[in-house]
């Protein structure tokens, strides 16, 4: 298990006091080499195991869930980068010797500090005293300061809430993802769902079966790995379509994950977070990455084809205002609330539109749907790429909304 007696790496100075030893990317090659150990996948899911998985009596507690929100344990991002840096090679399964697992765990946190101090340190480096004198001074104007927070940000949403609000979004789509994937969304869903109830159901029986064993034999890597049978059985789906689903969120044999060169590179394991094993089963260390990947990973299946990729972008933009629209309505009332609204200039003379109206009392709730992310160069700290990332995301939405003569 974790070292908790080491500092941890949220409640940490990270102002730093001294001087970074090392260049952010230099730590990165380290924590590579790191990962790419033999048997690092068993240290690993220790770490996962310690950090994400809640032991509960009868009843849960809040006392149950205080865990989750310790500065010690890794977030969903430190965790994919580890999976990232660890399918950059064939993995090892063997089991180390426990004071190796241990060694592991502890290098990995020490590494992970010292990413996320050198992460830190441009936007600490540029708080002088003579530019807090400056009332002009934001130390947020630049890209560098924002990597940091961009990085150890909270998460956009529950797990529950991305995987199933996956089905509407892509509920239009089902024809193209049966016949270029093998599956629906909601055979999808199912799938996904039933894996995290198999994966919890294994990991609480994996703690009685290791009281059995002598401590050096001890792996809660079983515990993570789900058999596609399980997935049959609990899930209800022919075997052809668990397969079929597995397979779209599985990184393929092979691939290397060779794009993910730095922190901010993409991660071909935040797409396709499950590790198949020679057994066949099949290793999830983020539920919520799988979840996520639900919600957003079907949209660039279909982007890739060029015939379909204009439907599959209007009906992404249909359901954002579906769903906005349904909300507002279960708030406002059906006879406030308005979608496809044209604000017109004169007789037939369109100024602007708005996607969805609620207006309650002398007050106008505009929205106007943009699906825009963060790009990657935004990510790496691109001052440009931010602001025109905000732009189209924010500000044209904003201006949109404001619009008058």
């Amino acid at each position: 298990m974790r070292n908790q007696t080491a500092p941890n790496s949220r409640g940490e100075s990270l102002s730093g006091g001294g001087l970074v030893e090392k260049t952010e990317q230099a730590i990165f090659d380290e924590l590579e080499e790191l990962c790419t150990s033999p048997g690092y996948i068993q240290a690993l899911a220790f770490i996962c195991f310690n950090d994400n998985v809640v032991g509960i009596g009868d009843e849960l507690s809040g006392q149950d869930l205080l865990k989750m929100h310790s500065e010690d344990r890794l977030i969903r991002t430190e965790i994919m980068t580890l999976i990232g840096l660890m399918a950059k090679c064939p993995i090892d399964f063997t089991l180390p010797e426990p004071a190796t697992i241990q060694k592991y765990i502890e290098e990995t946190d020490r590494l992970l500090k010292a990413l996320h101090r050198a992460m830190s340190s441009p936007f600490f480096d540029q708080i002088t005293p003579e530019k807090v004198k400056d009332p002009t001074f934001n130390p947020f104007s630049y890209g560098s300061a924002l990597r940091e927070p961009i990085f150890y940000s909270g998460e956009a949403a529950y797990a529950f809430q991305l995987r199933d609000l996956a089905v509407p979004k892509y509920s239009a789509d089902n024809a193209w993802l049966k016949q270029h994937k093998g599956f629906s969304i909601n055979e999808a869903h199912r799938v996904v769902q039933s894996f995290t109830e198999v994966q919890n159901r294994n990991l609480t029986e994996l703690l009685a079966a290791l009281s059995q064993k002598p401590q050096a034999e001890w792996s809660v890597l079983e515990g993570f790995s789900v058999e596609s049978d399980e997935l049959v059985h609990a899930s209800g789906l022919d075997m052809s379509v668990v397969k079929c689903v597995l397979s779209a969120f599985t990184l393929q044999i092979g691939d290397r994950n060779g794009e993910f060169r730095s922190l901010h590179d993409f991660n071909a394991c935040t797409a396709t977070p499950l590790i198949e094993r020679e057994s066949g089963a099949f290793i999830l260390f983020s539920q919520h990455s799988v979840m996520q990947s639900l919600y957003e990973s079907p949209f660039y299946w279909m982007k890739d084809d060029l015939q379909y990729m204009e439907t599959a972008k209007t009906n992404r933009g249909r359901f954002t205002e579906e769903f906005v629209y349904e909300r507002l309505v279960h708030v406002f009332g059906d006879k406030r609330v308005f979608q496809d609204v044209k604000v017109l200039e004169s007789r037939g003379n369109e100024l602007t539109d708005i996607d969805v109206l609620a207006l309650f009392g002398n007050r106008a709730i505009v929205v106007q749907a943009k699906s825009k992310k963060l790009t990657l160069e935004a990510r790496k700290g691109g001052d440009e790429q931010i602001k025109t990332d905000f732009k189209k995301a924010v500000q044209e939405a904003y201006d949109q909304a404001i619009k008058r003569h």
